[in-house]
Order: structure tokens, then sequence, then C-alpha cells
């Protein structure tokens, strides 16, 4: 394997660990400070809708 592969592996892997990594943080937000009307808004929800969408189009555009 080249380090070529390597690296679009992790450029694949980013979007669902951002996700991954921003709902979480997003989660522990809520259930310490309740639900805001602006929490998608900043830049957690922001990340976690990146992350969200790398996730729906590496699975749905996938050629494997």
């Amino acid at each position: 394997r080249s380090p070529m592969e390597f690296l679009h592996g992790l450029r694949a892997i980013l979007p669902i660990a951002a996700a991954a990594g921003a709902i979480l943080i997003i989660l522990v937000r809520v259930s310490r400070q309740g639900p805001r009307s602006y929490l998608l808004l900043g830049p957690l929800g922001l990340a976690a809708v990146y992350g969200l969408v790398g996730l729906a189009s590496s699975s749905l555009l996938s050629p494997d």
C-alpha cells in the first residue's frame, strides 16, 4: 500500500470522525444547558452537518 492510499483513507474517514465528535459534544452541551434553538447554527452543529453529509455521500456514492 502506498502513502497516497493512506491519505485517501484519512480523507474518507474525517467526515465520520467529525460528525461523531460534534454530535457527542452537542449531546453533552444539551444535557447540561438544555436545548436551544440556535445550537445547530454554531460551529459544532455545522461540523456535525458536515460530517453527516460526508457520511451520506461516501456511503451513497461509493462504487464498492
